[in-house]
């Protein structure tokens, strides 16, 4: 804990030398992209082509959940987490395989979907079909 202004002053310059180094950027690229490639594989193709997808993928989200929290809002991943239990599994498999069917326009296949902004609401909506 900084119990002084000098102290604070310290720790502030130290943190705009990290910034200055590229460190940050480089650390938050790593970071970003280690999110971007575990959850990529869990919704790939041949991860969505296998028995097991749902569970897989549901333990790659709650293993991801801190850096997923740090890019997010705490709700967001809860209010998602919440509605993933609550899916069945070939719904959600359905789902992503509706949102990832290239031979469909992007916005075409978001718009089909009723509160498109945001995933959780998708699922709440995959829910009640």
């Amino acid at each position: 804990m900084l119990k002084t202004n000098e102290q604070f002053l310290e720790m502030v310059e130290r943190f705009r030398l990290y910034v200055e180094s590229g460190k940050l950027d480089k650390e938050e690229l790593g970071y970003k992209r280690n999110l971007v490639e575990s959850l990529g594989a869990s919704l790939s193709g041949s991860a969505l082509d296998t028995p097991r997808f749902a569970a897989e993928f549901s333990e790659t989200f709650r293993r991801l959940s801190a850096p997923i929290i740090n890019l997010t809002f705490r709700n967001d991943y809860d209010d998602f987490k919440k509605n993933l239990d609550q899916v069945a599994p070939e719904r959600l498999k359905s789902l992503f395989e509706e949102l990832f069917d290239e031979r469909i326009n992007l916005a075409t296949r978001f718009n089909k979907h009723p509160n498109r902004n945001r995933l959780d609401y998708l699922l709440r909506w995959v829910k009640q079909k």
